[in-house]
């Protein structure tokens, strides 16, 4: 007697196959089972396609967005005018002046005031007017190597310097050259170099007001930008823009050629460079916002700013940067200014 086959039925015990057709009764429930397959089907393909994107943000949280580094600062003082005779300020461009002093530009009572490193308050001079030392909107600043700061007269459409007394060494107008409401300042150890905020491009001026170069226009392409609100300068022919409408850092060559683009958050407010070829980025990045970035002369992230407690709250809202000779950072953010120790080799 040949042997018997056996049909598996989704859903039901296998049942024995006499060469009969199934009774109508045993066909019923093979939907339900099918519908229950199907579902369990999209919940398994639901589950494997939530994994699969679980391990990509992983992936990508390691590979593009790192926990950030530890670029570690010692602070030397917090600056307020709350608590000096100067009585407060509203604070804009910073910058050394002397051997050892700050100057800064006090752009809502248009003047400016120079303290110690230590926050003492020792002078000020200015006031609204378009004379050697008056202002209209004191904004960026910078300074030479013979201990001088200069500071752009937005409104004014001038450059003017002092030394640590008030001395003007500078009345700089920036005449018919077409300027507009032109907020940031940086000095190359022979030119000025200038941020015309409103007419979205870079200028290079000699100390006697002649144009040596300037690039830009309004775009965010390569090379163009949006109302850059500072720059800096490496003083070995490179240039670093705050372009900050376009919430990025471009990195410029002599010839103004884009070197390299550093993606910014909400906006890019200042930059600066120190004696090592470091650049400090303020407003971070898209993934790391409200703090200062600092890269390496290649371009290499070398981590955040913090001081020697692991604070970084000092860099939040910062409106200016400048670094003297000595490697002392100097920040505005308005009502108060700080300055940082910033060590010769990577903590």
């Amino acid at each position: 007697m040949a042997p018997q086959k056996k049909i598996a039925r989704p859903g039901r015990k296998t049942v024995a196959a006499k060469g009969k057709a199934a009774p109508p009764s045993a066909l019923g429930p093979l939907p339900a089972a099918a519908g229950r397959n199907e579902r369990y089907s999209w919940a398994r393909l639901l589950i494997a396609v939530l994994a699969t994107l679980g391990v990509y943000e992983i992936a990508r949280l390691i590979h593009h967005d790192p926990a950030p580094k530890d670029f570690q600062v010692q602070i030397l003082s917090r600056i307020s005018g709350d608590e000096k005779s100067c009585g407060p300020f509203s604070g804009w461009g910073i910058a050394p002046i002397g051997r050892d002093k700050i100057c800064i530009a006090d752009t809502g009572h248009n003047r400016l005031l120079v303290f110690d490193r230590k926050g003492g308050f020792l002078r000020s001079w200015g006031k609204l007017g378009q004379g050697p030392k008056e202002f209209h909107e004191p904004s960026g600043m910078a300074s030479d190597d013979k201990g001088n700061a200069y500071v752009m007269d937005a409104w004014n459409g001038a450059i003017k310097g002092f030394d640590e007394n008030g001395k003007s060494v500078l009345n700089l107008p920036l005449g018919n050259n077409g300027f507009f409401g032109p907020r940031g300042l940086a000095y190359d150890g022979k030119n000025f170099v200038i941020a015309d905020t409103g007419n979205n491009r870079i200028v290079v001026l000699s100390p006697k007001g002649d144009i040596q170069a300037h690039w830009g226009g309004l775009g965010s392409g390569p090379g163009k930008f949006r109302g850059p609100l500072a720059v800096a300068s490496d003083g070995k022919g490179d240039y670093f823009v705050a372009d900050s409408g376009n919430n990025r850092t471009q990195w410029l060559d002599k010839a103004g050629k884009v070197v390299r683009t550093i993606p910014g958050g909400s906006t890019v407010p200042a930059i600066a460079v120190d004696q090592e070829g470091r650049v400090y980025v303020a407003g971070g990045s898209s993934a790391r916002q409200d703090r200062v970035e600092v890269y390496g002369p290649r371009g290499d992230d070398l981590g955040d700013l913090k001081d020697q407690d692991g604070f970084r709250d000092y860099f939040e809202g910062i409106r200016w940067m400048s670094i003297s000779r000595d490697d002392v950072l100097m920040v505005s953010d308005g009502e108060t200014a700080f300055a940082f120790q910033i060590p010769k080799e990577k903590p």
